[in-house]
């Protein structure tokens, strides 16, 4: 885990996203339609600081903060662990999975050189 600080939209960026949003939030709802909340409003990154987003207007979405933010968080979230788990098998770093029907009185054991056998 990184011990840096989330870099946050300066007050400039986010007068301008307001005002590109027409002072509404950018979110979708689940039928696809634009969220029409009027506030109050959380600056969420498109890319996050872990894909290298850049505090930029155009990498700043106005979101409120019901659903629509929640939802982004949720999905980002779940898109990190997902880039984490595959990183890990990559690397070697998941622990192999146990052998269906391997323990104390199970049909098969693992010898010591890594071969199964029955018992």
């Amino acid at each position: 885990m990184s011990s840096k600080a989330r870099a946050e939209f300066d007050n400039k960026t986010k007068i301008a996203a307001l005002e590109r949003a027409g002072w509404r939030c950018e979110g979708l709802l689940v039928d696809g339609t634009r969220c029409e909340s009027r506030g109050p409003f959380d600056f969420d990154h498109d890319q996050t600081d872990r894909e290298f987003g850049l505090n930029t207007l155009d990498n700043c979405r106005v979101l409120c903060r019901g659903e629509c933010h929640k939802a982004k968080t949720k999905a980002d979230r779940i898109r990190r662990d997902i880039d984490i788990a595959r990183a890990k098998r990559r690397d070697g770093r998941k622990k192999p999975g146990k052998i269906k029907g391997q323990g104390f009185n199970r049909r098969v054991r693992r010898k010591m050189d890594g071969t199964i056998e029955p018992r």
